[in-house]
């Protein structure tokens, strides 16, 4: 008797599997950056005094942007919603790393890791100092919407 799984079914098992890989970045965000300071709902907290659903919500979001620009790796998706989440969930407008995503001879995937290892911690000062102060505030209301 051959195992047959319908398309609902597997849609299932691949919401599962997003789930956890989100709750994976979530614990390693908690675990390694808790203290990391971030504006949501109008007011500055840390990480860790975040309500669970609104980190999750955030980072869900982010796994979502970086899709969009073609990432498919669980590394470089990791990096993309670490930094969302630490340093603004739009720094990829940032020009010098929007230019980086969309170069058509390099994969995405690689794209980022260039960026991860290029980028100093002056450059990513420079990327949040230009994001608008409630940034998150819009990306959540989008992520709701939509």
């Amino acid at each position: 008797m051959a195992l047959r799984i319908r398309p609902a079914q597997l849609a299932q098992l691949e919401d599962v599997a997003q789930a956890h890989f989100r709750d994976s970045i979530v614990r390693h965000l908690l675990q390694n950056h808790g203290r990391a300071p971030v504006r949501v709902e109008g007011a500055d907290t840390h990480l860790a005094e975040l309500r669970p659903e609104l980190l999750q919500t955030m980072v869900a979001s982010a796994l979502a942007r970086g899709r969009a620009h073609g990432l498919h790796e669980a590394r470089a998706l990791t990096a993309f919603a670490v930094l969302s989440v630490l340093v603004a969930p739009t720094f990829d407008l940032y020009p010098e790393i929007a230019a980086a995503l969309k170069q058509d001879a390099t994969p995405p995937d690689e794209c980022m890791e260039a960026i991860t290892t290029s980028m100093t911690d002056a450059d990513w000062e420079a990327v949040r100092a230009v994001s608008e102060p409630d940034a998150w505030d819009a990306a959540l209301k989008a992520a709701r919407a939509g």
